[in-house]
């Protein structure tokens, strides 16, 4: 074997060796990443302390919520599941609430508008008959009268989207509260990479130094890179969860930059003026707005008392004198 040969076989044994070891060190990383996630979302069972010391309506509510949920897994769709449970990350519900125990929530408010309607009203008239001495009907016609059955039915429906309606007002309040969050909160970053921070030190200053649902966010962010998650892709879910235009372009905006190399200070300042710019657009449309929606109210309820109040007085002088 020739001296050249000779020089090669340490150097490809120690590629190899090289090699193995990134490997070896890449499986433990990867398994050790997989067990904290497994971690977090795996609940081990509560001692009977820990549910001491929970409150009374979580100790109560999510029980039933969780055994109805499982009833009625299957009158839902997947897809609808799925759906919801985005709805419910926006509204920063999670992980406490769970499509399905939201879907079991709706579900009891509607049986419950469903059952106490006809009671309700039953309870009305029972009172009504006895202040006026009036022979009132049975409770069982009652229950069984078409009439009943329909004005049952029909609260029992809205009792049921009752939920729905309010987590799509708790969505669009924590958007709006992001929204004028995100403007204070991109100059800050901005200062932090001038004082000589790197963009995720900066995310974790203003989650230290903020509160909000923004604030909560980026803490959500910043610990899915920690994690080990890309920048790229935290700050994508970050995007995803929250559903704003505005923090999707500052996203975009946030990763275009990395990927040119363009100046970071520069291009925070750029989205923070373009979302004031927005927010004062969104304003003066609302000031737009306002006149046409106030015109209904007055057409209605206003006006009408106006004419009373004014005329009324003519009316009944012409009407004495006419008569």
């Amino acid at each position: 074997m020739h001296a050249p040969e000779l020089t090669l076989i340490p150097a490809i044994a120690f590629g190899v060796v090289v090699l193995l070891a990134l490997a070896l060190g890449y499986s433990l990383n990867r398994s050790q990443l997989r067990r904290r996630l497994e971690a977090l979302q795996r609940r081990g069972p509560l001692t009977i302390q820990e549910r001491l010391d929970q409150p009374l309506a979580e100790r109560t509510m999510w029980p039933i919520l969780d055994y109805i949920a499982q009833k009625a897994r299957g009158m839902t769709s997947q897809e609808s599941l799925e759906r919801l449970q985005r709805r419910l990350v926006q509204a920063g519900m999670t992980p406490r609430w769970t499509a399905a125990r939201f879907s079991g929530l709706s579900l009891i408010s509607g049986v419950v508008c469903l059952v106490l309607t006809p009671l309700f009203i039953a309870s009305l008239d029972t009172l009504t008959g006895v202040a006026v001495g009036d022979n009132q009907p049975t409770l069982l016609k009652l229950l069984l009268d078409p009439q009943m059955i329909a004005l049952s039915l029909g609260v029992g429906v809205l009792g049921y989207y009752v939920p729905n309606v309010a987590l799509s007002r708790r969505i669009r309040q924590r958007q709006e509260a992001i929204l004028l969050e995100l403007p204070r909160a991109i100059d800050l970053i901005s200062i932090g990479i001038e004082a000589g921070m790197g963009f995720d030190q900066a995310l974790i200053s203003v989650r230290r130094r903020t509160k909000g649902p923004l604030a909560e966010e980026f803490g959500i962010a910043c610990t899915e890179i920690n994690l080990g998650r890309s920048r790229a892709e935290a700050l994508n879910h970050l995007a995803d969860r929250v559903d704003i235009e505005e923090l999707r372009l500052f996203v975009g905006a946030v990763l275009e930059s990395f990927m040119s190399g363009s100046s970071l200070v520069d291009t925070l300042r750029v989205q923070a003026e373009t979302v004031r710019i927005r927010q004062r657009q969104r304003v003066q449309e609302k000031v737009m707005k306002a006149p046409v929606k106030i015109l209904f109210p007055l057409v209605l309820f206003v006006f009408p008392t106006l004419m009373v109040v004014i005329l009324g007085p003519a009316a009944i002088r012409i009407v004495k004198t006419m008569f």
